[in-house]
Order: C-alpha cells, then sequence, then structure tokens
C-alpha cells in the first residue's frame, strides 16, 4: 500500500501550481476515514483541470465476526466546464481513473440489507464516466464544491477467499480449459460523490 500511495502522489506533482489553484479534501469520505484530496487548476475562462486521489487506509472492517480487506487506491482526473465561470456555480464533468484494490465487494441484497462478499479481490481498475456539480465561494479564499459522477469501471482481479486461498475456477460465462485465477468484471456505477471543502492558494 505504501508503493501505492508513492506512485499516486508522484502522479500528480507534476501538475504547475498557478493562479487560482484550489486545494480541497472531501468531507464525505472523511467522515468514514477515506482521505480524498483533490487539487483543481484552471486551463480557460470556463474549464478546469482537477486530479484527485481516493485512499483508503482500512487494512480490513470486521462485519459480523469475519475481517474483510478493505485496501484500495484511485487516482482521477477530471476536466470541468463551468456553464458561468470558471471555479464558479454549476459545471459539467468528464473523468478517467485508475485504481488498486485489496478489498471485499460490498452489495445491496434483494432484501435491501447490506452485505459483504465472503471473500476479496486483488487486482486493478480502470475507469471512464462523466458527472457534474457545483461549486462557491464560502468567504474569502474557501470553496465548497458538491459533485457526484457515475462511469463505468472494468476491473482485473485475483478473488481470494477470507482465509487467503486463491480462486483457481472463478466464475465466467465460459470456463477455460485449465484453471487460471484472472477474472474481470465491468460494471456502470457512481464512483465519485462528495462535499469537498477547499483553499484557493492564489487570487488574481
Amino acid at each position: 500500500m505504501k508503493n501505492l500511495l508513492l506512485i499516486l502522489i508522484f502522479a500528480i506533482l507534476p501538475i504547475s501550481i498557478k493562479a487560482q489553484t484550489t486545494v480541497k479534501l472531501n468531507s464525505l469520505y472523511a467522515l468514514v476515514g477515506v482521505i480524498n484530496p483533490a487539487i483543481e487548476i484552471p486551463i480557460s475562462d470556463k474549464v478546469s483541470f482537477q486530479s484527485e486521489l481516493v485512499i483508503s487506509p482500512w487494512k480490513s472492517i470486521s462485519w459480523k465476526g469475519k475481517e474483510h480487506p478493505m485496501l484500495f487506491g484511485f487516482l482521477i482526473n477530471e476536466f470541468r466546464y463551468y456553464f458561468r465561470e470558471k471555479q464558479n456555480g454549476w459545471y459539467a464533468a468528464g473523468n478517467f481513473g485508475l485504481g488498486i484494490i485489496h478489498m471485499s465487494k460490498p452489495k445491496i441484497l434483494e432484501t435491501g440489507k447490506f452485505e459483504f462478499d465472503n471473500r476479496y479481490s486483488k487486482g486493478w481498475s480502470m475507469m471512464v464516466g462523466f458527472g457534474g456539480g457545483y461549486q462557491t465561494s464560502i468567504g474569502g479564499r474557501w470553496r465548497m464544491d458538491i459533485y457526484a459522477a457515475l462511469g463505468w469501471m472494468l476491473s482485473y482481479y485475483n478473488g481470494y477467499s477470507l482465509d487467503g486461498e486463491i480462486q483457481m475456477h472463478p466464475p465466467r460465462p465460459v470456463p477455460p480449459k485449465y484453471p487460471d485465477p484472472w477474472n474481470a468484471s465491468g460494471e456502470w456505477m457512481p464512483y465519485k460523490l462528495g462535499v469537498s471543502f477547499g483553499y484557493k492558494l492564489f487570487d488574481k
């Protein structure tokens, strides 16, 4: 996980700091201990670029007497178009990202109850999607950004039982001729949601 953090951090370091650059932290994710810092840089009068990290520091989560791994890290990049002016008002966005996962998948049962898979996955994911939000000043250089995004997430991973045994025969539409632990899944899902508070490092 430490190597993942270094890779993701250095991936956004080359972004140059310029006028009206804003640094942010997602308060919704912070409530459950997930770290989600972001940096937004204006490109033109109505367009900006944002890069953000989504990191879970939890080695595992205890659920019904069992420990479920819950480590993951994502780097998400986004281009935003503001209908009024950059970093102010309503905006539409297109985004793409990459991530590394070591986690049990949460799910909602048909009964409406929340549950975790009795296994976990180790692998990587990529995503592309769209979203929107609203950003406004809350005084001085302080900003508030409310947003959500939906997209296609494609994941490649190995499956493991909770005791660490790799699954050599994962479920597939067409079983392979020989045992193969690699599996893949693709699905539409919401993968960005937040209320971020930010500070504009440099003003006009």
